[in-house]
C-alpha cells in the first residue's frame, strides 16, 4: 500500500504542483504558446496513460496471482516439510514455485518498461516539437533571432517540466499497478 498508492499519490501531488508553477511562469511570458505546447504534451501524456493502463492493470492482476502461488507453495513446503520429503514430492512443489517465480520476474520487467517508457516518448516528442518549430519559423522566412529568447525560456522550463510530467504519468501507472493487490485484500 505504501509503496504503490501512498508514494504514487505523493509524487503525483508534488510533481503536479511543480508543473503548475512552471506553467504559471511560462503563461506570463506567452499565454497562447504555453497552452498550445502544454496541450500537445498533455495529449501525448494522456495517450500514453490510456495505452499503458490496460497493460498495467493486467500485469497487476498477474503479479498478485504469481505472488499468491509463491507464498502458498512456499508455506506448504515449509509447514509440511517432512511429508514433502517422505513423499518425494520436492520436484512437484519446486516446479510450481519456479513457474510462479518466472512469471513474477517477467511481470516485474514488464512493469519497469511501463513505468519508464513514458519518459522516452514524451522527451522524444518534445525534441521533435522544437525541431518542427524551428523548421516552420525558418520556412516562413522570419529570422530565428526573434524566437530565441522565447525558445530559451521554453527550453529552460522543459528542463524541469518534462521530468515532472514524466513522474506524473509514472505515478498514475504506479497507482494503477497497485490497485489489484489492495482491492484483493478487501
Amino acid at each position: 500500500i505504501t509503496d504503490g498508492y501512498l508514494r504514487g499519490f505523493l509524487s503525483l501531488v508534488s510533481e503536479s504542483l511543480v508543473a503548475i508553477a512552471i506553467i504559471f511562469v511560462l503563461s506570463k511570458q506567452d499565454l497562447i504558446g504555453t497552452f498550445v505546447v502544454l496541450g500537445l504534451l498533455g495529449v501525448v501524456a494522456w495517450a500514453l496513460y490510456i495505452s499503458l493502463k490496460k497493460i498495467s492493470s493486467k500485469s497487476s492482476h498477474d503479479y498478485t496471482a504469481a505472488q499468491h502461488v509463491r507464498y502458498f507453495i512456499g508455506g506448504t513446503m515449509l509447514t509440511g516439510i517432512k511429508y514433502v520429503k517422505a513423499g518425494c514430492t520436492e520436484n512437484f512443489f519446486y516446479k510450481i514455485f519456479s513457474d510462479a517465480s518466472k512469471s513474477f520476474s517477467k511481470i516485474q520487467v514488464l512493469q519497469n518498461m511501463v513505468l519508464h517508457s513514458p519518459r522516452l516518448v514524451i522527451e522524444t516528442f518534445a525534441i521533435c516539437m522544437v525541431v518542427l518549430g524551428l523548421i516552420l519559423v525558418g520556412a516562413e522566412g522570419d529570422g530565428i533571432e526573434g524566437m530565441l529568447p522565447t525558445l530559451a525560456l521554453y527550453a529552460a522550463a522543459a528542463y524541469r517540466l518534462l521530468p515532472s510530467l514524466n513522474r506524473v504519468v509514472t505515478s498514475l501507472q504506479q497507482i494503477k499497478f497497485s490497485e489489484e493487490p489492495v482491492t484483493g485484500i478487501h
